[in-house]
């Protein structure tokens, strides 16, 4: 719906509003597979990736493949605006991500 554009939207830019790693920070990127796409923005004390899904069918992502830009087992989801455990079994996802068709997670690392 157009009201949940604006708030994904909204959420996004005030978030991207002062973060050095968005907009000054190195960049890493992962090759596509099964369509999905990962990047990371970073400094030296901040961390922003991206997960997202390009199909238009839900999938499950192995977070162990982005490793590299996973920090930290926990992260702040920023479309939610909560914290998660990405590797914490019972408490987390374990590593294995399920995301919706078309769906995007944003990760910040501090």
């Amino acid at each position: 719906s157009e009201a949940e554009r604006y708030d994904f939207t909204r959420k996004l830019l005030h978030f991207r509003k002062g973060n050095k790693a968005i907009s000054e920070g190195k960049m890493m990127q992962f090759t596509v597979k099964d369509g999905c796409y990962c990047f990371s923005r970073y400094t030296d004390d901040r961390r922003v990736t991206v997960v997202m899904n390009g199909t238009s069918k839900p999938i499950d992502v192995d977070l162990n493949r982005f490793r590299e830009a996973l920090p930290q087992d926990k992260a702040y989801d920023v479309l939610k605006g909560c914290n998660v455990d990405l590797f914490g079994g019972t408490e987390g996802l374990t590593g294995i991500l399920h995301m919706p068709a078309r769906g995007i997670l944003v990760l910040d690392f501090q």
